[in-house]
């Protein structure tokens, strides 16, 4: 258990709560979908980049995330994916991947 007390609270709330746990991210995604706005779901930044990304464009994350905890990308020695320059095109790629394959709010604005 957290010891910070909100997440403390959050976390004795969802032991006494079983009928607000899920067992999987896509059935929160689901969840928060279904709820009309009565279910919120906690989960780790990079899924919730991408859930929001995906039709029906239909989430949101709220507010900052809770830690800054950073993830990477497991290569084999001596890949060619471990160079500086591939560093880069791999975040070219990201970024672009954000701009072509993401809800963009352009997207989000015609559905109003």
């Amino acid at each position: 258990m957290s010891t910070v007390p909100t997440f403390h609270k959050m976390g004795e709330f969802m032991n006494f709560n079983d009928q607000y746990n899920v067992k999987t991210i896509d059935g929160g995604i689901k969840r928060v979908r279904d709820s009309k706005g009565k279910y919120a779901f906690l989960l780790e930044s990079t899924s919730n980049e991408y859930a929001n990304s995906r039709e029906p464009c239909d989430t949101m994350k709220v507010g900052r995330n809770l830690n800054s905890k950073g993830f990477g990308i497991a290569t084999p020695l001596n890949s060619p994916l471990r160079s500086v320059w591939y560093s880069f095109y791999l975040y070219k790629l990201s970024f672009y991947w954000k701009i072509l394959w993401c809800c963009s709010i352009f997207d989000l604005n015609q559905k109003k």
